[in-house]
């Protein structure tokens, strides 16, 4: 098993953009319904307001491979299944190729995809793609989706839990897709080989890690967690 990193993430700019940010999850869950629902209509679509946006996303969908293993291989890829979760790739989607051919454990079956991939994308597998994109080995879920809107400034918040490392790569591609915004993440390593606190758009981190003792490395959480809370 992995270790896992535990991370808060804030969202922070004016209410009009974290809809931008929102609809885009929402508009890349609907082209998934309909590219791998089998005829499912999405029963979501681009919203005007905060509350009917979050509503919204809350119901998103999100494709994921469905690969097989031992006799169940198949040479012609796997058909995709979709996910009643919002994870980072409802933000920022996996190419179908790295969907429906395991290329990370069989190159070789799929030697024609592989040479694809790494003419389209600079990598095989999907292994490889998501440590490009979002600096971890798999894609997960975005759980724990709070808003809170004041005097037209909107502020998402939302947790991860990600394998061997934090998604770093994931947000900083959505700080450049939303310069307007703001991106926090707060980041814990369950064994404590990081913890800090990083604001994206103005690339400043705050390393809070003692390893001294355990009273320090407790006191350290308590104030990332308040620094979190007052950004």
């Amino acid at each position: 098993m992995p270790n896992w990193s535990l991370n808060k993430h804030a969202v922070k700019g004016k209410t009009e953009d974290i809809l931008a940010f929102i609809n885009l999850a929402i508009e890349n869950s609907a082209k998934a319904v309909k590219e791998y629902g089998k005829g499912v209509e999405p029963t979501f679509t681009k919203q005007d307001n905060i509350e009917d946006a979050m509503n919204a996303l809350k119901q998103c969908v999100t494709p994921y491979n469905n690969f097989r293993y031992g006799d169940e291989k198949c040479a012609d890829g796997y058909q995709p299944i979709l996910l009643d979760n919002v994870c980072m790739s409802t933000f920022l989607p996996v190419p179908d190729t790295f969907l429906r051919y395991d290329t990370t454990n069989d190159a070789k079956l799929y030697e024609k995809q592989a040479k694809l991939q790494k003419q389209k994308s600079g990598v095989v597998g999907w292994n490889e793609y998501n440590k490009e994109h979002f600096s971890c080995k798999w894609d997960c879920k975005v759980e724990d989706i709070e808003q809170h809107t004041e005097n037209g400034i909107t502020t998402i918040t939302f947790t991860t839990r990600t394998p061997w490392h934090l998604p770093d790569k994931w947000c900083r591609t959505l700080q450049e897709m939303f310069p307007k915004l703001t991106f926090f993440i707060s980041a814990e390593e369950e064994m404590g080989y990081y913890l800090f606190f990083k604001n994206y758009k103005d690339d400043e981190e705050h390393d809070y890690l003692d390893e001294s003792s355990y009273d320090s490395w407790c006191n350290a959480i308590a104030k990332m967690n308040q620094d979190f809370i007052d950004y």
